[in-house]
């Protein structure tokens, strides 16, 4: 299974890097992590680094201390058919105004042995 990174715009890492964090960060409070993730990455550079486990699991589970909607909304569903064929079911809901656009983009890698 290939490693997954994912990375995060909050408010500690932008003040790492010496810059501003006036509205577009939000603090993650109680933040814990699956038994997969790498914490020495993440207390690095705050990427979440992690080979996925098989099948379903919590990567990430964390409290907001501000009253803020996600701004997307993901749902997934992954159904194995066999061992080459995986069905994949990805919805993802905006919560913008309707006068508002946003691309989305999913990247799936398979690599097979």
């Amino acid at each position: 299974m290939p490693e997954c990174k994912l990375g995060l715009n909050d408010r500690v890492l932008l003040e790492a890097q010496g810059r501003s964090t006036k509205g577009k960060a939000i603090d993650l409070d109680d933040i814990k992590f699956h038994q997969c993730v790498r914490l020495a990455r993440f207390e690095n550079d705050r990427t979440i680094s992690f080979i996925p486990p098989d099948g379903s699991f919590d990567l990430m589970t964390y409290r907001l201390s501000t009253q803020v909607k996600p701004l997307i909304w993901v749902e997934a569903q992954v159904e194995r058919h066999s061992r080459s064929r995986v069905e994949l079911m990805v919805k993802a809901r905006s919560q913008f105004k309707e006068r508002r656009y946003i691309f989305i983009a999913f990247y799936f890698l398979y690599l097979l042995n």
